[in-house]
């Protein structure tokens, strides 16, 4: 932190201006998902409230990647570990999504 943000914010040497240091160079990724709610939900609402405070965030559900993937699958079979067929798609649409989050990460200047 530079000594100017240090003698405007009155942080110097406090704990404070050390998290406030760390925040402003470091990148960070994070995934929260609780059992007794919808992670999708929690992303949502995590990543309200981080826009909110300013905290540039996107959420890559990969739900959404493979409902865009495939049609023909409705049911759990698409699930089962022993289809091969269903197991390559989603891991097709697993690389998409990482391509997707590396792009944001670098691209948006995160």
């Amino acid at each position: 932190m530079s000594a100017t943000i240090q003698r405007k914010t009155g942080l110097a040497n406090s704990a404070e201006a050390k998290k406030t240091e760390l925040r402003m160079n470091e990148k960070k990724c994070s995934w929260a998902s609780y059992m007794t709610n919808s992670p999708t939900d929690m992303s949502k609402k995590l990543t309200r409230y981080l826009n909110w405070i300013e905290v540039p965030t996107k959420v890559f559900n990969l739900g959404v990647y493979r409902r865009e993937a495939v049609k023909a699958y409705k049911s759990y079979d698409f699930f089962r570990h022993n289809n091969k067929e269903a197991m390559e798609i989603r891991k097709q649409c697993a690389l998409v999504a990482l391509e997707d989050v590396k792009g944001y990460l670098t691209e948006e200047g995160i």
